[in-house]
C-alpha cells in the first residue's frame, strides 16, 4: 500500500474550480483578482514558443500571469496562478513596462519606484519551463537607473503617476528611455550610448540628448499638444551644446500622462500617442518632418483614431501595444491607469490591427479583455464563506466597496453571492452580481465598503447579518429562512449604535464559550474592537470592552491599516487563530484567540509569507471533500483568489509518487469535460502505461498507448477529482485532474 501525497507542493493560487455566470458561461480565469488599473506586457513565461499576457496593476501593484492558449488568429488566455511567483522578485510601484533591453530576444521588466525613480529586473531561465528575474544593477548606480545630465550622472527620474515610454527611438538598435520632466509639459528623452559607445544593444548607457523630445508641449487646458515650429529651436539639444536653448516658459502641467511610442504611418520615424489623467480620450502625435536622430512632431490628432470609433475611458487611459489575437501583428490596449475614479470593472478596450506594426489601423473590438473572464466586483472584496441555502455546500458572500459608474462618476456598492452549484467533491459556483438587490436600492445611497458577518443574533437556528461599510457603523439583516434558503429582512443602520469611525469590518464569533455571539470589529484605523455580548442567545446585546483588542495595530502611526479579521483554525491545533486583511496587502496571523480582553495577541508572521495586494479581506473554510480548508482572499481590484492546502493522501494502493523536477507528460483541458488530451515529454515508440483512479483509490481507467500524444475519452465519468498516472520508460508520474459535467 501507497500514497499520493502532494504535500510536496505546498500552499498554491488555484484557477481549477469553476465560477459559472448567469448565462451558463464559464469564467476561464475566475480567480485571477479583478483589475482595476492594469497594464499590459508580452513574454514568453513558460518557454513554450508563445507570448503569454503579464499584467501589472497600479492598484495593488501586483503582477499576474496569463498563459497563451490560443490558436493562431485566436484570441485566448488563462490565468497561470503556477507562474505568479516568478514576479516576486520585481520590485515595482506605480508602473512596470516589459521591453527587451538587453537584445536577448525575452522581455525584461523597467519599474517605476515610489520615489520616481526606475529599477530594471532582467529575465533569466529557470529551468525548461519557465523563467525568472534578477535586478541588473548594472543597469544603473545602487539598483536605480541613471542618467548623464550636462557632464554629470544623476539618478533618472520618471514620476511615479506617468506611464513613459521606453523604446529604440532613434533606430540605433538600443533601447532609450521617454518621459516627461519634473513639473514639465515637455518630453525629456535620454539616450542609450550603448551602440556609440560599445557596438552592442546589451546595457543601458543613458544621456538627457533633450528635454523636448519632438518639439511639442502638452497643453495645459486640453488634451492635445503645442506644436513648436523650428527644428533645431526650442530645446533640442543637451544642456551643454552650443545650440541649446532653454524650453519657452510653459503653464502647469497636467497631473499625469501615458505615453505609447510607435511608428503610426509607415514613414520609418517614432510617433506617439498620449492619454491624460484628466481626460478619457488619447491624441496622436505624427513625426512627419523629423529624422531618425532628431524627432519633430508637426501634426496633431485629437480623439484618436478619427477615423473608426475614438478611445472614450473613464479616466486617464494606458495605452498598450501587444499581439492579443496571435496574428502576427501587435493590436492596442487600453486601460484605466487611475486607482481611484475610474471604470473598475469592464473598462479594458482592444482595437486589434490587421495591418502591420509599424503602420497600424485600429479598428475597435469591444471592451472587458481578460477581465470579464475575472470575478470582478469593483472596488475591493470581502468574501466570506455561507451555505445560503443549507443544501450542505458552502457558498461565497461577497461585499464590495462599489462599481463605478462613468455615466455619473459615482460607486455603486453591492452583495454578490456565488453560489455552489457543483458536487461535495468538486465545487463550482454560479455568480449572482446582485445579491439582495442593491445595486438597484436607492435608500441608502451612501452605503460603501460593505462587509459581511454572519451569526445567529436571535436564537433561532439560522444566521442573520450584520454589513459593516465606510461609515464604520452596521446595517442589521434578519434571517427568517430558518433551515432552508436565507430570507434576510433588512431591520435597520447603526445597529445598537456601534460605530468604530471609518471602514468597519465585522466579524461574529463566541470568544468567551457561553453560548452567543461576541462581536469584533476591525476599522480603518488599523485596530479591532471587542464588544461582549452580554444578552442572550435570543437577544444580543453588544458592550464595548476594548477598542485596542489584543493590543494589534495596523500600520504605521497616521497612516491607514484596514484592519479585516477573520477567526479560524488556521494551524489545526484546537486553537482558533486570527487571520487579519491590511490595507498593506499581508494578511497577518495571530495566534491562540484568549477570553481575556486584556490580553497581548501574538504576532506569528504573514499568511504564506505573501503580499496579496492592497487591502485585502480573508476567508477560510471547507469546501470540498478533501475536508481540507480553502483560503478566498478579496483584494482592493475587487477579485478573489483562491488558495488551497494540499491534498490529503490518497490510498491508491499500487501508485507510489515522488516529487519529479521534469515532468512526464502535460494534460488539457484541466478541469475538462468530456475528452482529456495527454502530451509526452520524452518522445519513446515503447509504451505508456495510463491509470486513473479516483478520490477513494479506485482504478477507474487503465490502458496502454504507444504514441506521444493521445485523447481518453471521459464519457461516464461522474463529477470529481480524479489522479492520472502515466508509467513510461524514462519514468513515472501522477498529476491531479478535475472532471466537470457539461451544463
Amino acid at each position: 500500500m501507497s500514497l499520493i501525497s502532494l504535500s510536496g507542493q505546498n500552499f498554491q493560487f488555484s484557477n481549477e474550480i469553476k465560477v459559472i455566470k448567469t448565462n451558463g458561461d464559464t469564467l476561464f480565469s475566475a480567480w485571477g483578482g479583478g483589475m482595476n488599473a492594469p497594464q499590459f506586457g508580452q513574454m514568453d513565461f513558460n518557454l513554450d514558443g508563445k507570448k503569454d499576457i503579464v499584467i501589472f496593476d497600479r492598484a495593488d501593484w501586483q503582477f499576474t500571469p496569463y498563459l497563451n492558449v490560443s490558436q493562431p488568429g485566436e484570441s485566448k488566455y488563462r490565468y497561470a496562478p503556477e507562474f505568479k511567483t516568478i514576479f516576486d522578485t520585481c520590485q515595482c510601484a506605480a508602473w512596470a513596462s516589459f521591453v527587451d533591453y538587453n537584445c536577448d530576444g525575452n522581455e525584461d521588466i523597467f519599474c517605476g519606484t515610489t520615489s520616481s525613480l526606475v529599477k530594471v529586473f532582467t529575465q533569466i531561465p529557470i529551468g525548461n519551463d519557465s523563467v525568472g528575474f534578477r535586478q541588473d544593477y548594472m543597469a544603473g548606480f545602487f539598483g536605480v537607473l541613471h542618467t548623464q545630465y550636462g557632464f554629470g550622472y544623476s539618478e533618472l527620474f520618471s514620476t511615479i503617476t506617468d506611464i513613459p515610454a521606453i523604446l529604440d527611438a532613434d533606430f540605433d538598435g538600443d533601447t532609450d528611455f521617454l518621459t516627461f520632466g519634473s513639473s514639465s509639459n515637455y518630453v525629456e528623452l535620454h539616450k542609450n550610448l550603448a551602440m556609440e559607445n560599445f557596438g552592442r544593444c546589451d546595457t543601458l548607457v543613458l544621456f538627457n540628448e533633450t528635454v523636448c523630445w519632438g518639439h511639442f508641449s502638452e497643453n495645459s487646458s486640453d488634451n492635445s499638444a503645442i506644436i513648436h515650429d523650428t527644428l533645431m529651436g526650442g530645446c533640442q539639444l543637451n544642456g551643454f551644446h552650443p545650440n541649446f536653448r532653454t524650453p519657452e516658459p510653459q503653464e502647469e502641467r497636467h497631473a499625469g500622462s501615458t505615453m505609447l511610442g510607435l511608428d503610426l504611418n509607415g514613414n520609418n520615424l517614432i510617433d506617439m500617442l498620449i492619454g491624460d489623467i484628466s481626460f478619457k480620450d488619447i491624441y496622436a502625435l505624427y513625426n512627419n518632418a523629423g529624422i531618425a536622430t532628431h524627432a519633430y512632431i508637426d501634426s496633431v490628432q485629437t480623439n484618436f483614431p478619427q477615423y473608426d470609433v475614438p478611445v472614450n475611458l473613464s479616466y486617464f487611459p494606458g495605452i498598450f501595444y501587444l499581439d492579443v489575437n496571435n496574428n502576427g501583428v501587435k493590436d492596442m490596449v487600453l486601460a484605466p491607469n487611475l486607482r481611484d475614479g475610474s471604470e473598475n470593472y469592464h473598462a479594458v478596450q482592444v482595437y486589434n490591427n490587421n495591418t502591420v506594426d509599424n503602420n497600424p489601423v485600429f479598428k475597435f473590438s469591444g471592451k472587458g479583455f481578460l477581465q470579464d473572464e475575472n470575478i470582478e466586483l469593483g472596488t475591493n472584496a470581502n468574501p466570506l464563506f455561507f451555505d445560503h441555502n443549507n443544501d450542505g455546500k458552502m457558498d461565497i458572500l461577497v461585499g464590495n466597496f462599489g462599481y463605478f459608474e462613468p455615466s455619473d462618476e459615482k460607486f455603486y456598492s453591492g452583495l454578490a453571492l456565488l453560489e455552489n452549484t457543483g458536487s461535495v467533491d468538486v465545487p463550482a459556483y454560479t455568480i449572482h452580481t446582485d445579491y439582495l438587490s442593491f445595486l438597484a436600492d436607492t435608500t441608502y445611497p451612501n452605503l460603501r465598503n460593505i462587509y459581511p458577518a454572519l451569526g445567529d443574533l436571535d436564537g433561532d437556528g439560522d444566521k442573520d447579518m450584520l454589513l459593516g461599510n465606510s461609515l464604520g457603523d452596521l446595517y442589521y439583516y434578519r434571517n427568517d429562512g430558518g433551515t432552508g434558503v436565507a430570507d434576510f429582512q433588512f431591520v435597520g443602520t447603526k445597529y445598537q449604535f456601534i460605530d468604530v469611525g471609518n471602514n468597519s469590518a465585522p466579524v461574529l464569533y463566541d470568544i468567551d464559550n457561553d453560548q452567543d455571539m461576541d462581536l469584533f470589529i476591525g476599522n480603518d484605523a488599523g485596530r479591532i474592537w471587542y464588544y461582549k455580548n452580554s444578552g442572550s442567545q435570543t437577544t444580543a446585546v453588544f458592550d464595548t470592552v476594548t477598542s485596542f483588542w489584543g493590543k494589534i495595530k495596523v500600520g504605521n502611526p497616521g497612516t491607514s491599516g484596514n484592519a479585516k479579521p477573520f477567526i479560524v483554525d488556521y494551524d489545526k491545533d484546537g486553537q482558533m487563530e486570527l487571520l487579519l486583511g491590511t490595507f498593506h496587502g499581508g494578511i497577518e496571523i495571530y495566534e491562540n484567540l484568549p477570553a481575556n480582553a486584556t490580553d497581548t495577541l501574538t504576532y506569528d508572521g504573514l499568511l504564506f509569507n505573501r503580499d496579496f495586494g492592497a487591502f485585502t479581506a480573508v476567508a477560510a473554510a471547507e469546501i470540498d471533500s478533501t475536508q481540507e480548508l480553502a483560503y478566498l482572499i478579496g483584494n482592493y481590484k475587487g477579485g478573489l483568489m483562491l488558495y488551497k492546502e494540499p491534498l490529503v493522501p490518497v490510498d491508491t494502493g499500487s501508485v507510489s509518487i515522488a516529487p519529479k523536477s521534469d515532468p512526464v507528460f502535460a494534460m488539457y483541458p484541466n478541469p475538462a469535460e468530456d475528452k482529456l488530451s495527454i502530451d509526452l515529454f520524452q518522445h519513446s515508440l515503447k509504451e505508456k502505461k495510463v491509470e486513473i483512479f479516483n478520490l477513494l483509490g479506485q482504478l477507474r481507467f487503465t490502458q496502454t498507448f504507444f504514441t506521444d500524444s493521445f485523447d481518453i475519452s471521459l464519457a461516464g465519468f461522474q463529477e470529481g477529482m480524479y489522479f492520472i498516472r502515466i508509467e513510461t520508460s524514462e519514468g513515472v508520474e501522477t498529476q491531479r485532474l478535475i472532471v466537470h459535467n457539461k451544463k
